[in-house]
């Protein structure tokens, strides 16, 4: 399990009960970060977002450094911050770890020292697909769609034409077309009233029960919302599942081919390679293949796992953006589906809602039952369930992270889930006070 350790980087200060003054974050399978507007939890997880990313490339290889140890400037990893809009968020004394699942990465802006070494053996890793879900994914539905020159298919949209858009808006805008085409032809419906999306000549619109048809920018903007974050989600949910056949017979990264043939050349096995070329060509057999064919395609399959992904790493911003309570627990369920449909693929969210919360304990506590009873409800079916050993919650607030998981009862501190909603409660509580006190004279 990675670990994010961090000091004076943004708004988050220095922890005074730590002795190197750090403030740690466990990447778990499902990991949750809640706190008021600028508290620091989108931060932590573009940092999560950062940091899983450069490790990947690290273990593809494909950077010019030694794979066990090396110092790179400072420069590098900011660069990496400015595409996520963290430019301005260094200090002096910034300081920031990552344990990650083969290497540990260090910053030290004070000493302008950035360094990794490899801390295990990389043969078991798997290398995910990381996506960005941020929270301005609404650009990516409600600007136009309009007719460009010298193009193939003379259509396309005006982020891929503007310059200065976030470097999560140009890659979240790429997976959600291709997700479109994907998923979109035939219609792919949303957890809202029966209402569908489709994506038929370039144009995006819904379908509903009530109307036959309504262009996407017309349409509300929580659809807006959850259009691009569901769609993408399952789309790289299930690009990740698909047999070794499927994803050779996709574009794959040039360099990491070419790594990836290398490393089945060094195998003593002459077979293999012929093996390889026969899935790559398009020769696939199902029937009546050998056990020597069999056990090629496994370990062919085992290689790619370093070139190519069989994992999502799925961070998300305000999964609950513009969403009434009841669809947010719907939302957060079909993440938690996309999440468990790969036993390697991970979820991090970063939310204001208390009711994502809430429907995250629902789903701890399902898998509680489940595993005592063996029964479930219909609503949180095994497939949107989530053991709380795979969960990690905090609460940022005044510079801190605080975790929220509560060991003891084996859910989210429930006395965090809800703290506005005591706060209103309490100022209702007064005024009603104040009102029978004036009735009364």
């Amino acid at each position: 399990m990675a670990i994010l350790k961090i000091k004076n980087f943004g708004v988050i200060g220095e922890n005074p009960q730590d002795k190197e003054g750090f403030f740690s974050v466990k990447f778990s399978p499902v990991t949750v970060f809640i706190g008021k507007q600028a508290s620091g939890k989108s931060t932590i997880a573009k940092l999560i977002s950062i940091f899983s990313w450069f490790e990947k490339r690290l273990i593809r290889e494909d950077t010019p450094f030694s794979p066990f140890l090396f110092n790179i400037n400072t420069s590098a990893f900011e660069t990496l911050c400015n595409q996520q809009e963290m430019k301005e968020y260094f200090h002096p004394n910034t300081k920031i770890v990552y344990n990650g699942d083969v290497y540990i990465c260090e910053y030290d802006k004070e000493n302008n020292i950035f360094k990794a070494h490899r801390s295990d053996t990389a043969e078991n890793y798997i290398l995910p697909k990381i996506q960005y879900i941020t929270s301005a994914r609404n650009l990516l539905t409600i600007l136009y769609e309009f007719e460009l020159p010298n193009t193939l298919d003379k259509r396309g949209n005006i982020i891929n034409l503007a310059t200065k858009i976030p470097y999560m808006v140009t890659d979240l805008n790429g997976t959600y077309i291709q997700a479109l085409k994907e998923l979109a032809k035939e219609g792919f419906s949303l957890p809202i009233n029966g209402i569908s999306v489709y994506y038929q000549n370039h144009t995006t619109f819904i379908k509903t029960n009530e109307i036959s048809s309504i262009s996407m920018s017309a349409a509300s903007s929580g659809i807006q919302s959850i259009t691009p974050l569901l769609i993408v989600s399952k789309y790289l949910s299930k690009e990740v599942q698909k047999d070794i056949f499927q994803k050779l017979q996709s574009p794959i990264n040039e360099i990491s081919q070419k790594q990836m043939e290398l490393e089945i050349l060094k195998d003593e096995n002459a077979d293999l390679y012929k093996t390889y070329s026969n899935l790559k060509d398009g020769f696939f057999y199902k029937d009546e293949i050998s056990q020597s064919e069999k056990d090629n395609i496994s370990k062919i399959e085992k290689i790619s796992h370093k070139f190519i992904p069989a994992c999502f790493y799925n961070i998300v911003e305000e999964p609950e953006q513009n969403l009434f309570p009841e669809t947010q627990a719907e939302v957060l369920y079909e993440l938690l589906e996309c999440k468990n449909a790969n036993s390697r693929n991970k979820l991090v969210i970063s939310t204001h809602s208390p009711y994502i919360l809430t429907a995250l304990n629902n789903a701890i506590l399902a898998s509680d039952v489940y595993d005592k009873t063996h029964q479930a409800v219909e609503s949180i079916p095994l497939s949107k369930m989530v053991s709380f050993d795979d969960v990690s919650a905090y609460k940022l607030e005044d510079g801190k992270i605080i975790s929220i998981t509560d060991n003891e009862s084996r859910l989210i501190d429930a006395s965090q889930i809800d703290v506005c909603s005591s706060i209103i409660n309490e100022v209702f509580d007064e005024l009603m006070d104040l009102y029978d006190g004036q009735e009364n004279n």
